[in-house]
């Protein structure tokens, strides 16, 4: 027999027993509680609790490096049983978290992982990813559901003021790994786990010119404010 590909016994950060990675089949559901979906097949659990993660949930980096705020690392927090509010999709989470105490900001670990650059089937350029409202003081209008946003970050075209929500841009994504072979073994979280390792030394992380992207921001509402493309609130 070869290498086993993951420890047996971990100790977590989030729990303070050892947790043991365990088959489930035959088990009644589980949730784990790094992102709050349902474990189907091997998980790290401590049976005295009950309490699971999935493998991929239980490697996420602890302190990640990340563009949007380029002063500080983030830190991974449980929730604690409370809630929080997503300053990248604008949802509120209960699951593991990355916190910036000095900037107030709260990310999903999908959200922290999200890619800088995407490609939508609705639109024909590539877009780029705003970590604050491409309009000064006002909202925008998502150009794939049709629904507003606010104060959430963006997808947006700045050639053609195209704009999108981070969860519309990256729905056709979510999708394709929704049904990955690992998504069952390895938990719905294979892909943010393997970008936030990158980010946990700073690795692929792009530092943000927080001048240089104002400008770029404003050229958005210029180039929108004479377009049919998008309607801005």
């Amino acid at each position: 027999m070869g290498r086993l590909g993951h420890e047996l016994v971990v100790v977590h950060f989030s729990h303070p027993h050892p947790l043991e990675l365990t088959s489930l089949h035959q088990q009644p559901a589980t949730t784990c509680a790094g992102c709050s979906r349902t474990l189907s097949d091997r998980a790290y659990s401590c049976k005295a609790c009950g309490y699971a993660l999935h493998v991929s949930c239980a490697q996420m980096p602890q302190r990640v490096r990340h563009p949007a705020d380029a002063s500080h690392s983030l830190t991974l927090l449980p929730s604690g049983g409370g809630s929080f509010s997503c300053n990248a999709c604008g949802a509120d989470g209960s699951a593991f978290f990355y916190h910036c105490g000095e900037c107030d900001l709260n990310l999903h670990c999908s959200c922290a992982a999200l890619p800088l650059s995407v490609v939508h089937a609705a639109h024909l350029h590539p877009l780029t990813l705003f970590f604050f409202p491409p309009y000064e003081n006002r909202g925008f209008s998502c150009d794939v559901c049709g629904h507003p946003g606010s104060h959430q970050w963006v997808y947006s075209c700045a050639m053609c003021g195209f704009d999108a929500h981070v969860g519309c841009a990256t729905a056709a994504e979510e999708e394709a790994q929704a049904n990955h072979p690992w998504h069952g073994s390895e938990g719905g979280g294979s892909a943010p786990h393997l970008a936030l390792q990158k980010m946990e030394t700073g690795v692929g992380v792009r530092k943000i010119d927080k001048r240089k992207a104002k400008r770029l921001a404003k050229r958005i509402a210029i180039t929108a404010g004479t377009s049919l493309i998008c309607t801005i609130l």
